[in-house]
């Protein structure tokens, strides 16, 4: 594994315009991702965590190009900025970039057996015309048996799997590709919490194996320090805190992340954090002219209210965006 960063992010953008009501004097927008950056070494993990609505989602269906970014820059690999790229030169791209989402019940066709399901990201891909039916079902028959499932189960439908092996199934499809980087969207958030420790060491496996980058996006802490080297923590659209997994859960700077410390079971007196119930987040189509977490924070200070404190380094390979915390 290089430490050179193998995906960087730089200044990632993006507002979704709402419709002008009838009194409106002009169309209003919401603030979903607000100058994101971040990078990701080859073969590593970067974690992305942060409350419902924080902007983790968009921040990866930006990356796959699954909606159109504002402004930003992305490097992947050899790619110097994937969001330049025209129709063809993103075709032969994704194959490299996949996704697991958030729900595994939705996110299989129901009318599909599993060996289309499997193989689907072949099948569309370049090189497709070359594979037979015969190797694409030898290949749905292996990739089932990698992720822990019989390679007999290849002729079945969703509806004959639980949850777990669903999940496992959606692994098995962003593997068929042979990607070099996965973005993972809350993928053991609606699974039971004994399968979750299944599905996590079965990522950590592949990626030992393979190689794989992973963005690993989630809202629990705990999760998310078990599976990442790196984590950032986002807030209201923006990188707040951003650090090695091991720092972050054991000095964290920034008030919100001592937040949601707080609020993990078992570690509710981390110091000067604020309480878990300090309020709500603030509107993304208004947001405040300073620090978002402002209202909520029990360190806020005038200098907070009036500007948006730039993410700074505080020890080596450890930022954070809070005028105190520095």
């Amino acid at each position: 594994m290089s430490s050179a960063p193998f995906i960087v992010v730089k200044d990632l953008v993006k507002h979704f315009p709402l419709k002008a009501g009838l009194f409106s004097r002009a169309a209003e927008k919401v603030h979903a991702v607000n100058g994101v950056s971040l990078a990701i070494e080859r073969g590593r993990t970067h974690g992305l965590v942060g409350e419902s609505g924080s902007g983790k989602t968009t921040t990866a269906r930006l990356l796959l190009r699954v909606i159109e970014p504002d402004s930003g820059s992305f490097s992947f690999g050899e790619t110097p900025d994937v969001f330049a790229l025209g129709p063809p030169e993103l075709k032969k791209l994704r194959r490299g970039m996949q996704y697991i989402f958030q729900d595994p019940y939705a996110s299989l066709n129901p009318k599909m057996q599993i060996r289309g399901i499997v193989t689907e990201p072949l099948r569309y891909g370049e090189g497709s015309s070359r594979l037979s039916s015969r190797e694409l079902d030898d290949t749905a028959a292996g990739l089932l048996e990698r992720v822990g499932l019989s390679g007999s189960d290849i002729r079945k439908y969703p509806h004959e799997f639980s949850g777990g092996q669903r999940q496992r199934i959606c692994i098995a499809r962003a593997l068929s590709a042979r990607p070099s980087f996965i973005v993972c969207d809350e993928p053991v958030s609606s699974l039971d919490v004994s399968i979750q420790s299944q599905i996590l060491n079965l990522l950590l496996d592949i990626q030992e194996e393979t190689g794989i980058s992973y963005l690993f996006i989630a809202h629990n802490l705990a999760v998310v320090f078990y599976l990442s080297d790196y984590v950032s923590v986002m807030y209201a659209g923006r990188i707040v805190e951003a650090g090695p997994s091991k720092v972050l859960s054991s000095r964290a700077r920034h008030p919100y992340t001592r937040l949601l410390l707080a609020a993990m079971p078992g570690n509710r007196s981390a110091e000067g954090g604020a309480p878990p119930d300090s309020g709500e987040p603030p509107s993304l189509i208004r947001l405040p002219p300073g620090c978002a977490f402002y209202s909520r924070c029990p360190q806020r200070s005038q200098e907070c209210a009036r500007e948006v404190p730039p993410l700074e380094e505080t020890e080596s390979g450890h930022h954070s965006a809070c005028f105190r915390e520095r």
